[in-house]
């Protein structure tokens, strides 16, 4: 009986010792499974890797508050310019909790701008401003940056960028007060309404730019120095001004002193010129006014339609022939695209991927290469989209037919003009 009795006890604890081993390695296993469901997963390789918090970026926003500047010669560096101009970013986080250190950083050229982020799940917009002196029209890259409990390193966990242009920054004031105005729309490449004021130049009563709406564009690296846009003048386009007060009147010069290499412009028997201050000297003093704002869209958001004063679309079969037709929901009518800087320097790219191209003569082509002579340099002219010139790299206009065909011509003639661009 006694055995019996040690038998059993012996047998009821090593029921309680195997009992206890199966639920130690039941506890342990479900640890395990927590902490690897939890903090790793298996990559291809089979070898094991840390989980990682979820970043992503879903915005990157040129955004300007209406700023107005006073005693206009003061403000045509882009520093100045870029003074108001912020970049707001938006960024998305989950799994925060894996996050030790967690931050924000914006690189422009030297200019580096970093801030922390509040490190919890959700969305948020931090923005950037520019820093002292520094010029924003270029290249921005946008990255966050973190480190885990588990690893030190700092990892890039999202990154976006955004191109701002001079054009985006350039603010046409003489004399008085102006403004500019940046109205921003979402994406990670911005899509920027501009509101110029225009600048009229003018000789007694006679506007030396026959009515074109011109206007006064900074340059980069100049104190005061600045483009006049949209001229169409060859003497004009591309230089660099500087204004000078010549009594109750202007002089517009190439330096930004009066040395003796200076040159003026010059208006006489209705040609522009560039020449010595002692040549012509009364055709040199001007009154300089500032016009009316106009809106200028950058670009459309997604795709245009290209649209003749004759109700024919540009169309584009993939073929490499370009063609017109006046219904607009078929292939190759949509999805064509503004690239480059609009509206001054602009590729006009077909919904297959070719771009028009300009070859000097009266026929319009299109090209896969972008960096092909003729592809680039397309300027879009007028105040809306409902009433437009195309300008090839040649300066000719892009002009059609009443029956749709399509040629380039060196003049304005009424098939140049008229021009529409849908957005869609």
């Amino acid at each position: 009986m006694i055995k019996k009795m040690l038998y059993y006890n012996s047998k009821m604890s090593k029921n309680s010792t195997i009992t206890g081993f199966i639920v130690t390695i039941i506890i342990i296993g479900v640890i395990l499974a927590i902490y690897f469901s939890t903090r790793t997963k298996k990559s291809d390789t089979g070898t094991v890797e840390e989980k990682v918090p979820n970043i992503s970026i879903s915005s990157v926003n040129l955004a300007k508050k209406t700023e107005t500047y006073m005693l206009m010669t003061e403000y045509y560096d882009l520093p100045e310019l870029s003074k108001k101009v912020d970049i707001d970013v938006t960024v998305t986080i989950s799994d925060s909790y894996l996050i030790e250190t967690l931050k924000i950083k914006r690189t422009n050229g030297t200019n580096i701008s970093e801030k922390n982020l509040d490190i919890s799940d959700g969305t948020k917009t931090v923005s950037f401003e520019a820093l002292t002196d520094e010029n924003m029209a270029s290249g921005h890259t946008i990255e966050v940056i973190y480190t885990t409990y588990l690893n030190t390193t700092e990892v890039i966990g999202a990154s976006g960028t955004i191109t701002i242009s001079e054009e985006q920054l350039s603010l046409a004031t003489v004399e008085g007060s102006g403004s500019i105005t940046l109205t921003v729309n979402t994406g990670l490449q911005s899509d920027v309404r501009i509101t110029k004021n225009y600048v009229v130049i003018t000789l007694g009563t006679t506007d030396i730019f026959a009515g074109k709406k011109v206007y006064f564009a900074p340059v980069t690296g100049t104190s005061k120095g600045f483009k006049i846009m949209d001229t169409g003048s060859d003497v004009i386009i591309g230089k660099t001004f500087y204004i000078f007060d010549a009594g109750n009147k202007k002089v517009i010069g190439t330096e930004p002193s009066e040395t003796a290499s200076i040159e003026y412009i010059t208006y006489t028997g209705g040609s522009i010129s560039l020449s010595a201050k002692n040549v012509d000297f009364q055709n040199k003093l001007f009154d300089v006014s500032i016009g009316e704002g106009v809106e200028v869209v950058a670009q459309c958001a997604n795709f245009v339609r290209i649209k003749s004063r004759y109700g024919y679309y540009l169309k584009d079969m993939g073929d490499g022939e370009l063609r017109s037709d006046k219904r607009s929901d078929i292939p190759g009518i949509g999805e064509w695209k503004f690239e480059g800087s609009f509206p001054d320097d602009v590729r006009i790219k077909a919904p297959n991927g070719q771009y028009l191209v300009d070859l000097g003569d009266a026929f319009v082509r299109l090209e896969w290469q972008n960096w092909k002579p003729g592809v680039n340099g397309w300027k879009i002219l007028g105040n809306d989209f409902t009433n437009l010139n195309i300008k090839s790299p040649t300066n000719k206009y892009l002009c059609m037919k009443s029956d749709g065909t399509i040629f380039l011509h060196g003049s304005q003639l009424p098939e140049a003009n008229a021009w529409k661009i849908e957005c869609y």
